[in-house]
């Protein structure tokens, strides 16, 4: 049974990560556009009966495509790279807010 169903760029890698242990339950894929990526919140379990149990928003990680993607625990921070692969990038789940760049070589 689909329990949801999103539409992606072009995600070759099934890319995709889901963090369960935080409150609400999140979910992150990429957007429709190359380099975005989607934050899915799903608060139904903890406010039924609000009347908005889930929202989602996009912001955009990189200019390329990605090629990875994933979630801490608790869902507040994503960390992605795109297929150039110089860059990894670590954001607030929440808000898309930059946190952290890493970065290889010199």
């Amino acid at each position: 049974k689909i329990l949801a169903q999103f539409p992606t760029a072009s995600n070759p890698r099934g890319l995709g990560s889901l963090a369960e242990a935080g409150s609400p339950v999140r979910l992150v894929c990429p957007g429709q556009t190359q380099g975005a990526v989607r934050v899915q919140v799903d608060n139904s379990a903890t406010a039924p009966g609000t009347g908005r149990a889930t929202h989602s928003h996009v912001f955009l990680a990189h200019e390329r495509p990605l090629a990875a993607l994933a979630l801490n625990s608790t869902g507040s921070m994503v960390a992605t790279a795109s297929e150039y692969g110089s860059v990894v990038k670590v954001f607030a789940s929440v808000s898309g807010e930059l946190l952290f760049e890493l970065r290889r070589g010199t």
